[in-house]
């Protein structure tokens, strides 16, 4: 859920449908509005984007307690979580937009890396091998795919600023397909799908 913290709601899965946990299930709360947050490959934690701050939440039981937070230059917008590393990336609306962390033993660490990314890091979505790091925003800077080989991100592709209809241009959200080769791209009332082509190492619109 987006919006301040009482609207944060939980839903654990049953047989029969699903069960709406208490509204507390986040201790403490965090400080502002949620804008972003995406689940670790254990699910264990989740990890959340209030104002200029990412936080870690560990499950305990039907609880998930908030065990390491770190500070960004501008707000939170997107989280990237790789499902095979330890790493975490951030995307804000400031300099330098594109955030590398590891995250090991409840603790983020910076990485430093410079995704030389142009603007604000609307949406991140790792594919679910880690191998592919996905980055977009509505903002102009087009679409960026970078190629991750477990310690450093290489720019295998750069869509520019492709409109698919509606208002602005892309993306508002971006999904990857099971096997790496499939990259999806929803954008308020539109959306476009790319594959990936390993004759011309490229991403071609499906």
């Amino acid at each position: 859920g987006l919006g301040s913290a009482p609207y944060a709601w939980m839903y654990a899965v049953t047989p029969t449908g699903f069960s709406r946990l208490s509204s507390g299930f986040l201790t403490p709360p965090p400080p502002g509005d949620i804008r972003t947050f995406r689940w670790s490959r254990d699910d264990q934690y989740i990890f959340l984007g209030s104002g200029s701050e990412v936080f870690a939440y560990k499950r305990s039981g039907d609880q998930w307690v908030q065990v390491a937070s770190a500070t960004v230059t501008g707000t939170v917008y997107s989280i990237g979580v790789n499902p095979t590393t330890d790493r975490v990336v951030v995307g804000t609306t400031s300099s330098p937009y594109i955030n590398d962390f590891t995250y090991e033993n409840d603790t983020f660490t910076a990485t430093g890396f410079d995704f030389a990314y142009p603007n604000r890091g609307d949406q991140a979505a790792f594919s679910p091998s880690g191998k592919y790091l996905a980055i977009g925003c509505t903002s102009g800077a087009g679409l960026r795919i970078y190629s991750f080989d477990g310690s450093t991100y290489n720019s295998t592709n750069s869509f520019g600023n492709i409109y698919l209809g509606g208002f602005g241009t892309l993306p508002r959200a971006l999904h990857w397909g099971e096997d790496d080769k499939q990259l999806f791209v929803q954008q308020y009332y539109s959306g476009n799908a790319f594959k990936y082509d390993s004759a011309t190492d490229q991403w071609l619109q499906m």
